[in-house]
């Protein structure tokens, strides 16, 4: 999430850029700052298999941050909650007014172990409901064994990314060989197709319809886990994306 100026005085820093996401690289050409595509992506973690598949948990597994930059995250997750088995491992979790924010960022600031023992308490933040569901958040293999637990998982990607960019938990959804529930984006639209590798959502009533299908039709939901997975390993996992790092990397020396 960056604009004109904040990339102008990264300019003076870095020779180069290398991003995913649309809107940076069209802002990098505006002032003449090289720069090259390359998605992002994550390592292969396992190799779907049918028993494993089944014996997952019959939920949604949503595993990701809130903030200013997330509002259809926030809005989605409150809709699910209640209406369709979820687990939830979320960090900055918002409050529904600019002002309790405020409040909240200054007493994470000044006194971390009060905002700390506040949050753990569930007392904190205030306004949002989904902390009496939220767990710690995890990260790396940790992330990837939990989400290797459930049949199926969530993404929505952040306000800026929509439609320029396919974010990193797409991938890591993939790799631990979950079913991918994705609004509908684009770019990502062009790789993975929808009912063939992952399933799109046009709205949050549209995706509690999906979910309880696919929730009812297991050898559907393992049909297309494993594809998208085989998918996945096939052409995005990061040893694959490492080679075109390296391409990048003799471009780069070629210009010297």
């Amino acid at each position: 999430n960056i604009n004109l100026n904040e990339l102008k005085k990264i300019k003076e820093v870095y020779n180069y850029v290398i991003s995913s996401n649309k809107s940076v690289l069209l802002l990098t050409r505006k002032i003449n700052f090289k720069s090259f595509q390359m998605s992002i992506s994550t390592p292969e973690f396992c190799k779907v298999q049918k028993l494993q598949f089944q014996k997952r948990k019959n939920e949604i597994v949503f595993i990701g941050s809130l903030g200013n930059n997330f509002n259809d995250r926030l809005r989605t997750l409150l809709y699910l909650q209640g209406k369709f088995k979820i687990t939830i491992r979320i960090r900055n979790l918002v409050e529904k007014f600019f002002v309790l924010n405020s409040i909240n960022y200054y007493l994470i600031k000044f006194f971390p172990r009060l905002a700390d023992y506040l949050y753990k308490k569930k007392i904190l933040p205030f306004t949002n409901k989904l902390k009496l569901i939220n767990k710690n958040e995890v990260f790396g293999v940790n992330m990837l064994t939990e989400l290797k637990k459930f049949k199926f998982c969530l993404n929505i990607h952040s306000d800026f990314d929509k439609n320029n960019n396919i974010n990193a938990r797409v991938y890591e959804a993939l790799s631990s060989g979950c079913l991918l529930f994705n609004e509908k984006n684009n770019t990502m639209s062009k790789i993975f197709k929808d009912k063939k590798h992952v399933i799109y959502y046009n709205s949050e009533n549209d995706l509690l319809n999906k979910l309880n299908y696919f929730k009812k039709n297991p050898k559907e939901s393992y049909k297309i886990a494993k594809n998208g997975n085989d998918l996945f390993r096939k052409k995005y996992q990061s040893s694959k994306r490492l080679k075109d790092f390296i391409k990048i990397l003799h471009n780069i020396f070629s210009e010297k």
